[in-house]
């Protein structure tokens, strides 16, 4: 690592000189300690930057430092001194950033300065080097030095980094349907229940959508482009009331037209002029993983929906 050696050997001719009244007088947990007297007290042995950045080295790196403006990959875990992780890298994929452009806390970029590809280090950075008087809520105190393990992976060519990107994209895009799927499920097994313990006997679309009809009418069924005005209570699977038309006061949309939800438009193609029944609906289908407000309508993310409703014309 490229440190000053006389830099070095004065502090550590300081510590030398002081470590016994500090350890005499401070808390061993280091809360109320400066980051220079904590590494005396728990006997840490570390190099020292001239910013006041600590480094203990657990293996060498080789290669090359990387230079203002390189693209890193690092692997990471962040912990405050007492030893709480508070933030950590992906498991599968390390993260990667534009080194000294200010993208991260100053302590790192001091830090991987002095790293080769390969390097593994656990640093110590003090409060004003990392997230200062202000902390992050209640995940970092105010005035709080932290420690991280750090492995630095790789040093990126631009194209690189941009393929680095894509392949986070892909991945999230990837776990994002995964968790739609399972949530499918989920709400289908919600519906079922509720079907049975309500004595519905549910017919289910193409795309999941379930209904019942329970009075049939006798005009035109609702299709694809057609206009239909109906009438609706909407609840959630525990029977609380969300949403519902005003009397004499009944909703008119175009089928697939995107003015309602999608799992509602598409279980009305069921329905024809003059029938009543119930649409069930599951959450990918609603408002989604995320809740939904709108006025006095307040719905939960991951939602499934029940509508009870009535066709009153359809042209």
């Amino acid at each position: 690592m490229r440190f000053l050696p006389t830099i070095l050997l004065f502090t550590t001719l300081f510590f030398q000189a002081n470590a016994h009244s500090i350890r005499e007088t401070a808390s061993p947990a280091g809360d109320s300690l400066t980051l220079d007297r904590y590494i005396i007290v728990q006997n840490i042995k570390a190099e020292r930057t001239p910013e006041g950045v600590f480094f203990t080295a657990h293996t060498e790196g080789v290669g090359k430092e990387p230079q203002q403006g390189d693209f890193v990959k690092i692997r990471y875990t962040g912990k405050l001194l007492s030893g709480e992780v508070f933030d950590e890298s992906p498991k599968n994929e390390p993260f990667a950033y534009q080194f000294g452009t200010k993208q991260v806390i100053e302590g790192w970029d001091i830090a991987l300065k002095n790293l080769r590809v390969g390097a593994k280090v656990t640093i110590y950075v003090p409060a004003k080097l990392a997230y200062g008087t202000l902390g992050i809520g209640t995940i970092v105190p105010p005035n709080t030095p932290l420690m991280y393990d750090i492995e630095l992976v790789a040093i990126l060519t631009p194209p690189q980094y941009q393929e680095h990107l894509r392949g986070i994209e892909d991945a999230e895009k990837h776990a994002f349907m995964e968790r739609i799927a399972e949530q499918l499920v989920t709400d289908q097994r919600a519906i079922n229940e509720y079907g049975l313990n309500h004595k519905l006997k549910l017919k289910r679309t193409e795309n999941g959508i379930s209904y019942i009809i329970t009075k049939k009418g006798e005009g035109h069924n609702v299709k694809a482009g057609g206009k239909v005005s109906f009438t609706y209570e909407g609840r959630l699977l525990n029977n609380h009331v969300f949403d519902a038309t005003k009397e004499n006061m009944p909703l008119t949309i175009t089928i697939n037209e995107g003015n309602t939800i999608a799992g509602l438009e598409e279980g009305l193609t069921a329905f024809s002029e003059g029938s009543e029944g119930y649409i069930l609906i599951p959450s990918k289908f609603g408002y989604g993983s995320l809740p939904y407000e709108n006025g006095k309508v307040v719905i939960a993310g991951n939602s499934a929906l029940v509508f009870r409703i009535s066709v009153l014309s359809v042209k």
